[in-house]
């Protein structure tokens, strides 16, 4: 089966970068669109198909979520003590696909990558209108290491469990460190090659909640690159 993969020049190269990425390409598209050549029918079939990534990309964190807690209960069940109290079953996990104006086929990279061919192709395309569209080529030269930091999004969910997002900016993988409130000391938490991730804390007290802080830093040909991400402060529990 052949596989079209989004555009790397401009497109992220992890999940949720993508569909971060399509979102705007959807606003701008209905926004300068119809100047570029596109009819409203095409317009609503860029819309479907940015709610078909959405969905996706929400599912499988979702999906993740629920096997991550049935996992965690079959341990519990399984090697858990006798007279341990027994867990709840985590709750079933439900998917409803998004409202589109018409089914989405397969090939949504592949599409956008001839719509985007064509919006460049277009007589009214300029410069302004591809930094609009978020596709004019990501200049790499200008970047320096002084300047890459990881932006981050944090959130914890029962178990100890922390959860990643970002984006992984061209780089080979993501590591994270956690400190202990009270301590000076980072630890490594999780090394990641793209996102989002999740990962799991020891807590030093097992069964209190434990506080801490994360931070990240992107690692490129197996040394660090660029500077520490903000420091984000969790309670896990």
């Amino acid at each position: 089966m052949a596989m079209t993969t989004p555009d790397r020049r401009f497109v992220p190269g992890d999940w949720a970068g993508q569909t971060d990425w399509f979102q705007n390409w959807d606003k701008q598209m209905q926004v300068v669109g119809a100047t570029l050549g596109f009819s409203a029918a095409e317009l609503t079939r860029i819309h479907d198909d940015y709610l078909m990534l959405q969905f996706l990309r929400d599912a499988m964190v979702t999906v993740d979520a629920f096997k991550e807690a049935i996992t965690n209960h079959r341990r519990l069940i399984s090697r858990g003590a006798v007279g341990e109290p027994t867990p709840s079953l985590p709750a079933n996990t439900t998917l409803a696909l998004p409202a589109t104006t018409d089914p989405v086929p397969c090939g949504i990279w592949q599409r956008n990558n001839e719509d985007v061919r064509r919006v460049r192709e277009a007589p009214a395309f300029t410069d302004e209108t591809g930094a609009l569209l978020g596709i004019n080529p990501i200049e790499t030269a200008g970047q320096t290491e002084s300047e890459t930091q990881p932006t981050l999004t944090v959130t914890v969910e029962p178990g100890y469990n922390v959860k990643i997002a970002g984006v992984m900016s061209g780089m080979d993988a993501l590591r994270v460190d956690y400190q202990r409130k009270g301590s000076d000391a980072w630890a490594l938490a999780a090394f990641f090659t793209k996102l989002p991730g999740e990962f799991a804390i020891a807590p030093q007290t097992p069964g209190s909640p434990e506080s801490g802080r994360i931070r990240g830093v992107y690692i490129k040909n197996n040394a660090e690159f660029g500077i520490l991400s903000p420091e984000y402060p969790i309670t896990v529990s």
